[in-house]
């Protein structure tokens, strides 16, 4: 398998964990890990900003929700040790995948929202 692939393969591993991203700006965002692309752009829900101030050292934090953060920021990422990154919590995930009626993906979030095609002539 070509280096892209592992790494691919390995960051597929992390979907619907919590994750924090170090931006170039040095900032991070805290968030669960819902996808990425070949550009690392990185997609994130229940996100959260934490900022530090370089004078005074005063950290701030600001609740952003769902964040598309484009690749070219991303300085960093790594897995955030929560208790919903547990193997059970995933398992879980998978099966409500699998059970799904009908066959589509089902959200890392939950509430059963699904991914659906666009419409078409929607923004055009």
């Amino acid at each position: 398998m070509p280096a892209a692939g592992r790494g691919r393969a390995r960051m597929l591993a992390y979907i619907g964990q919590r994750i924090s991203v170090r931006t170039t700006d040095d900032e991070v965002l805290t968030g669960r890990f819902l996808g990425f692309d070949r550009h690392c752009n990185v997609i994130l829900s229940d996100c959260e900003r934490e900022r530090r101030a370089k004078k005074s050292g005063a950290v701030s934090r600001v609740a952003l929700g769902f964040v598309v953060l484009r690749g070219c920021f991303v300085q960093s990422v790594e897995v955030t040790p929560s208790l919903s990154n547990t193997p059970k919590m995933i398992d879980s995930l998978s099966s409500r995948a699998a059970s799904a009626p009908d066959g589509g993906d089902v959200a890392p979030t939950g509430g059963g929202a699904r991914l659906r095609a666009p419409i078409a002539g929607l923004g055009r």
